[in-house]
């Protein structure tokens, strides 16, 4: 563990790049063994709760292997304020899943089982606790400690950190064709650049991963909550056009870069320079 904490120091980037790709295989793996095993057969609710129960094992196993578990030692503090600043994700999980339920609803589909919404619920907390403590606790952090020393290196650290985030989804490619995957790729860069910042002002790493999780929801909740629809299910695959479809993302995720650089204005970037250095000495 002592040279993988050396290495992390060292060699940053490299590091980062490394974990990101380390899980990503696991979770290809994991995918072959629950398919291999009857898990995902049916693609219910149920099937992607056990399947994420594993993924969120192995990232908390990276956690401790990595020598980042002080993450999980924030406890509530700055925990409201974390989730203030991505209030935007409020917004959009009640707008989203207004429009979603209201489409499915005028379809005449009919909702799941009590316990297939439950795991639903569980299964987008479990997506937003294993993605975060990789990208936010391992990745983000270990830039943090390595460049958080000045405001430019604090913006490297958000902006870099965001775009492994957004290139670790590179997977999808395995499911759905190349386009869609360079699109998702990049919008999602854009949103983890946002959750790299609430991250970096407020150092809790439980507001990323329940704001994660009310993302997915506004995209996931029609055919998590409904029947006729597997989570995994892509609603952007019918008559998907490249150019557009990047065109509109890059739009829509703006307003995600346009709020970071609220939650990371230069008064607040002053005084995380502060910190950061006083915690250094």
């Amino acid at each position: 563990m002592t040279k993988i904490i050396n290495f992390k120091k060292k060699h940053t980037v490299v590091f980062s790049l490394i974990t990101m790709l380390a899980l990503d295989v696991c979770l290809v793996v994991i995918k072959c063994l629950c398919s291999v095993s009857g898990i995902l057969q049916s693609g219910s609710n149920t099937e992607y709760l056990i399947r994420e129960f594993f993924v969120l094992c192995v990232a908390v196993v990276f956690v401790f292997v990595t020598g980042q578990q002080h993450i999980y030692k924030c406890g509530t503090k700055n925990l409201l304020k974390g989730l203030w600043s991505g209030f935007v994700f409020f917004v959009l999980a009640v707008i989203g899943g207004w429009l979603f339920v209201e489409e499915a609803v005028a379809a005449g589909r009919e909702l799941k089982p009590v316990w297939e919404i439950a795991a639903f619920i569980v299964f987008l907390l479990f997506v937003g606790a294993a993605e975060e403590s990789i990208s936010r606790g391992i990745i983000t952090d270990v830039f943090i400690e390595r460049f958080g020393k000045s405001r430019k290196g604090i913006w490297l650290a958000a902006v870099l950190s965001g775009m492994l985030f957004g290139f670790s989804h590179i997977t999808n490619i395995l499911s759905q064709p190349v386009g869609e995957t360079v699109v998702q790729m990049i919008a999602t860069s854009m949103t983890g650049t946002l959750f790299s910042a609430i991250y970096i002002r407020h150092r809790n790493i439980f507001a990323p991963m329940l704001l994660h999780s009310l993302f997915d929801f506004t995209t996931m909740c029609s055919n998590g909550l409904f029947i006729g629809g597997s989570v995994a299910d892509n609603a952007a695959a019918e008559n998907f056009v490249f150019l557009p479809t990047l065109g509109q993302a890059l739009q829509s995720q703006s307003l995600f870069i346009i709020i970071a650089l609220f939650v990371l204005r230069p008064k607040i970037l002053r005084k995380i320079v502060e910190e950061n250095n006083r915690n250094a000495v």
